[in-house]
């Protein structure tokens, strides 16, 4: 006689998903490991002329060109927070000694997102919806890794924002 294991109802079993874990300015968050298509030492960008100072610059990776974000200033301006107007010069230290470039693919093409170092690849749950406790355009979802609850940011809304954010800084200093 042989006994069927008992079958799980996969709607209450968690997402499981490997994410790069990395620090960025003010805090510790994961990328799902799928769009991470390069983590490299960000020594050297070409800054943009009159982007808002989430725009760290330029960077040239496998003979592309992609923007650098600093994801802590975009949440900061999508909150409606004010920031400093400086500038940061090339082959500076990036805004707040972030060191590291993490290659996320997205629709367009691609991003860089800077952070100072990466914590690892691991294994993760993604916490449902309704467990969040606040909605938020960029990380959309939580991600419980290693018994903490990490951000899970989304690349390409990450794409669609900055640039929409870029459009309205750009916008503004015409009027």
């Amino acid at each position: 006689m042989t006994t069927e294991a008992p079958s799980r109802d996969r709607a209450t079993e968690p997402e499981r998903l490997w994410v790069v874990v990395t620090e960025l300015r003010d805090e510790t968050c994961a990328f799902a490991a799928d769009v991470v298509l390069e983590v490299f030492p960000l020594e050297r960008w070409t800054p943009v002329p009159g982007s808002p100072p989430f725009v760290i610059g330029v960077v040239a990776r496998k003979g592309a060109a992609y923007g650098v974000l600093d994801v802590g200033l975009l949440r900061e301006a999508l909150s409606g927070g004010h920031w400093s107007s400086g500038r940061v010069e090339a082959g500076r230290e990036p805004l707040g000694g972030q060191t590291t470039g993490l290659l996320l693919r997205t629709p367009a093409g691609g991003l860089v997102v800077s952070a100072r170092e990466v914590v690892g690849l691991v294994a993760a749950e993604r916490v449902a919806a309704e467990q969040s406790t606040t909605p938020d355009v960029l990380a959309p979802s939580f991600v419980t890794a290693a018994g903490s609850a990490l951000r899970l940011y989304d690349a390409s809304q990450l794409e669609t924002l900055g640039r929409a954010e870029l459009r309205a800084v750009a916008l503004s200093a015409r009027t």
